[in-house]
């Protein structure tokens, strides 16, 4: 649930004006405009997202579905995602995601996660000492709100920490989306950004874009970066582009399911390869990155932008 404190704070996605009354069942804004609390939760969509209050209500399938990440129910899933060895693997995030708890934890302050998915407990419990508002584009996985991030409902300044992991690959106007974050968060304050650079098409038809090293850092022009890494490498793709040659050599159900089980142990090894490989090169053929970007207000050119790339090894 949000907090009454964040739930008064809010701005209507469109015209950015601020809440006149909220009651159980609609925010008012001062201009007139009303947007319902569904389920509990406000829907916080204009007329201009690609996403629509009648398909939350009628819990249309988007990006990602609550049987599609279902372990008990389906023992197509429980084998995918338990036993199957995987294609790929993040062997640092976990890593990752602790160094930028500790940094945001203790100084406190607001976070606003974008796409939190099925990640709802764990993103709270990472950022315990903060006030956390998880957001997705449906109500289906307990996101505390339902937002478009081309349009966030939030003041200028408002978070000390945006994050957004494997999720702007699905929006159709990434630099829109970028200029949203940088917007509502705070001088001093962090971006967390992670997409991808190859990786199948997935979450379909909701997948526009893959990002290079410098095709995600000039998205971001009002940051420094304050760190930045590859999440899976060349070998992890290897195995991923095979595995997906497999099962796409067939339509058929059947066929494409053994082809799944098979390419998991043929090709899921290649990914411990990436522990002994990964260096400035690597940014040739890596699934995606992954940056912590420090918002400093400063608007940098173009030339300073991809200059960067010379002095930061991924």
């Amino acid at each position: 649930m949000i907090a009454d404190a964040i739930l008064q704070s809010l701005i209507h996605p469109k015209t950015r004006t601020s809440v006149s009354a909220v009651d159980s069942h609609m925010i008012r804004f001062a201009d007139g405009h009303s947007l319902p609390i569904l389920q509990g939760k406000p829907v916080l969509l204009s007329e201009d997202s690609l996403f629509t209050i009648e398909g939350i209500l009628q819990n249309t399938t988007t990006t990602q579905e609550a049987t599609f990440i279902d372990t008990q129910g389906s023992i197509k899933n429980y084998l995918r995602k338990r036993v199957l060895p995987s294609l790929a693997k993040d062997f640092h995030l976990e890593k990752r995601y602790r160094e930028l708890a500790q940094t945001v934890n203790a100084q406190g302050g607001r976070v606003l996660v974008i796409g939190s998915g099925d990640k709802v407990a764990y993103y709270k419990s990472l950022f315990h000492a903060c006030e956390v508002v998880c957001s997705d584009v449906h109500l289906g996985l307990d996101a505390d709100c339902v937002i478009d991030a081309h349009e966030i409902p939030f003041p200028d300044g408002f978070f000390d920490l945006v994050f957004a992991a494997q999720v702007l690959e699905h929006t159709m106007n990434p630099w829109k989306v970028a200029q949203e974050a940088q917007r509502v968060t705070k001088i001093g304050g962090r971006i967390q950004m992670e997409a991808p650079q190859n990786y199948p098409y997935h979450g379909q038809p909701y997948d526009f874009f893959r990002f290079t090293f410098t095709g995600l850092r000039i998205l971001f022009e009002q940051c420094s970066i304050e760190k930045a890494s590859i999440t899976e490498s060349n070998a992890a793709m290897v195995g991923v582009t095979l595995g997906n040659y497999m099962m796409n050599l067939s339509a058929q159900r059947y066929y494409r399911q053994g082809a799944l089980f098979l390419s998991r142990f043929m090709f899921g090894w290649l990914k411990y390869l990436d522990r002994f490989t990964l260096h400035q090169r690597s940014v040739s053929f890596p699934k995606g990155y992954a940056f912590t970007f420090l918002k400093d207000g400063e608007v940098r050119k173009g030339d300073a932008l991809l200059k960067e790339y010379y002095a930061l090894k991924p």
